[in-house]
């Protein structure tokens, strides 16, 4: 398998873990080929090079972002996508990738998925959006947001200094400070949700999730039904919340419970869009960009993915 590294994840404290997990690594799976990708545009060149000399199995050694470039490139590489495998070595902050987390599958503290042996499919689900006018597609395969979920992303991925700061103490702390100074400022926005064929709707939107794994932010965790391979996105709503109301429903994701709630829906669908008259931001396995349209599908069983 090909371990391919980014140093710069966690706000460049994935660098430093790397460097003390590599000797335990390679002393565990002798085999192992790791390289360092300096740069963003580093990656796709070496998982073509890789792909040429028979590497089938790819391992993101970084948080939720970089699995989610590692996927994107692997499912726009010339090559078939049921023969790829996707790994992954915790190093990022919140590495929900992993989630829940199983003791048998750390390293030194750090979270492994890299056991190809024992891979399975699972579902992607597909993100097309306008971006500077242009429809831009890409792959997510732990959760995409809109909303509060998606600003507060914005927010931690500024790292600011006193974000900076706390982040070196807890990582959950920096995350609860961003959902917090989000929700004191954020006010709700009117959208239209259409799912599958039926007739859109209106909504004045506090937040959407879009799931294929229930953990997302640190600690925070849906309880409603989703399996990685089932074929299905599975759509948690909360609409027209006041501030005092957001800080309810957010205590209860900590206690991961949300189904049920005043102001809250739940669905499954194969195929979601939203739209809104102006811009609001997306995230996408802890990825943010902006946009006023996007549409969500589910790809089922599109990759394997290591245990």
């Amino acid at each position: 398998m090909q371990v391919l590294v980014n140093p710069h994840c966690a706000g460049g404290r994935g660098g430093r873990k790397w460097q003390v997990l590599a000797p335990s690594l390679q002393q565990r799976y002798p085999g192992i080929r790791c390289q360092i990708i300096p740069e963003e545009s580093a990656l796709q060149p070496a998982v073509i090079r890789a792909l040429h000399q028979g590497e089938r199995t790819f391992i993101a050694g970084g948080g939720d972002g970089t699995v989610n470039r590692l996927l994107n490139v692997l499912l726009n590489a010339p090559a078939n996508n049921a023969e790829l495998t996707l790994g992954a070595i915790g190093l990022g902050s919140s590495n929900d990738f992993h989630k829940p987390f199983r003791a048998a599958a750390t390293l030194q503290g750090v979270p492994l998925r890299i056991d190809s042996a024992h891979s399975y499919p699972c579902d992607v689900i597909q993100i097309r959006c306008f971006q500077d006018g242009q429809m831009q597609q890409t792959y997510g395969i732990i959760n995409a947001s809109i909303g509060i979920a998606a600003r507060a992303n914005a927010r931690y991925n500024s790292r600011g200094r006193l974000l900076r700061a706390i982040q070196q103490i807890s990582v959950d702390a920096a995350i609860l400070l961003s959902v917090l100074r989000t929700i004191a400022t954020y006010h709700n926005f009117p959208c239209r949700i259409t799912q599958n064929q039926n007739a859109a709707q209106e909504y004045r939107l506090t937040n959407l999730g879009v799931i294929k794994n229930p953990h997302f932010g640190g600690q925070l965790c849906y309880d409603t039904p989703v399996a990685c391979d089932d074929g299905w996105l599975t759509v948690n709503l909360c609409e027209g919340m006041s501030r005092l109301q957001t800080l309810g429903i957010l205590g209860r994701l900590y206690r991961h419970h949300f189904a049920g709630r005043p102001h809250t829906a739940s669905w499954q669908s194969t195929r979601l869009t939203v739209s809104s008259a102006r811009r609001f931001d997306l995230e996408i396995d802890g990825e943010v960009l902006q946009t006023s349209n996007v549409e969500f599908r589910v790809l089922p069983q599109k990759i394997r993915c290591c245990a």
